[in-house]
């Protein structure tokens, strides 16, 4: 939460709108996948010869319900990345850096991506706060898509830049790392 609070500080109102963009593309998604699964239960039972085949066959649920659902999430996600993206592009078209335009546009993408990953975690972080105050245990999966993305996002945003030859102190080993976090040089010691 620090990170990202940080990151919305330092980038002002670019990465305020940002991160509301990229909050709309989750909503987007929530909102495309659960219409069509809405849509094809209400249908259903109009079209079919029993109410509700995936009784006989379980195995329908995922051809009739999780498969729409699923290409909905990912086509309301998509729209709300290419939104994101030609925000972050018109801003990054407004900078006065001597870079081509393809080394922008793939840097907006990058951004965009970054964004969503974000935004994602934070929906993550969510389900699970709200899962423990109403007591759901279940709501402790939400740890597996939370944990292991943010440790890789934190190793994406550490960057080895330079490190010093190994050096013996006491009979351990010791390293001393430069590492760029967010445009900041910081030092970090290893110790072996």
């Amino acid at each position: 939460m620090m990170i990202w609070g940080t990151s919305v500080m330092m980038g002002g109102s670019t990465s305020g709108i940002s991160l509301s963009l990229s909050f709309f593309s989750i909503l987007l998604m929530w909102i495309f996948s659960l219409s069509l699964s809405i849509g094809v239960a209400f249908i259903l039972p109009f079209i079919s010869s029993s109410p509700v085949p995936f009784n006989s066959n379980p195995w329908l649920v995922g051809g009739l319900l999780i498969s729409p659902a699923f290409l909905r999430a990912l086509t309301g996600q998509h729209i709300g990345y290419l939104i994101l993206q030609k925000y972050i592009s018109k801003k990054m078209e407004n900078l006065s850096l001597s870079l081509s335009h393809m080394v922008k546009q793939d840097w907006a993408k990058l951004e965009a991506e970054r964004w969503l990953y974000k935004s994602g975690l934070l929906q993550w972080l969510i389900i699970l706060v709200v899962g423990h105050y109403f007591k759901v245990g279940s709501s402790y999966f939400a740890l597996v898509w939370l944990v292991s993305p943010a440790f890789a996002c934190k190793c994406m945003n550490l960057i080895i830049v330079d490190f010093t030859v190994p050096n013996v102190v006491n009979g351990k080993c010791v390293i001393l790392c430069y590492t760029e976090i967010s445009n900041h040089l910081h030092a970090i010691i290893l110790v072996y």
